[in-house]
């Protein structure tokens, strides 16, 4: 996959509508993404897995977590900002667009479910969150 054109608002650390053209980094097939700590460069790969996906991926690399509002909108985002990713990507010579948009409201916590036989606390991943 290579991606093409990423376009994300309100997600995560990027506020205003921020676009990202793969295409001027040249066809070398490999570039850095580099910044100080707190910038995005991660925010840009979580980007990515969410509009592939559709699942969010904490940076802990522990898979999918809950995703409450706060986890992917920029807590600095007005209510009426929508939270978007649009990914335009190659794969084997065909385009395909993804476009994700996110309503404030859409989503809302599922508490924890039943302890499981192992003792520890299980969380539901996104496919158990409900629209509102």
């Amino acid at each position: 996959m290579k991606p093409i054109k990423l376009t994300i608002q309100a997600f995560q650390s990027y506020l205003d509508k921020t676009e990202i053209d793969f295409t001027k980094l040249g066809d070398k097939g490999l570039f850095l993404v580099d910044g100080e700590t707190g910038a995005g460069k991660s925010t840009i790969f979580q980007a990515i897995y969410y509009a592939l996906y559709k699942e969010f991926l904490n940076s802990g690399g522990k898979g999918c977590v809950d995703i409450v509002d706060k986890d992917i909108r920029n807590i600095n985002a007005p209510d009426k900002m929508k939270t978007i990713v649009d990914l335009i990507f190659e794969e084997k010579g065909n385009y395909y667009h993804v476009n994700r948009t996110i309503n404030k409201k859409w989503f809302r916590w599922v508490p924890p479910l039943p302890e499981n036989p192992a003792g520890s606390f299980r969380t539901p991943c996104l496919s158990s969150l409900t629209s509102c």
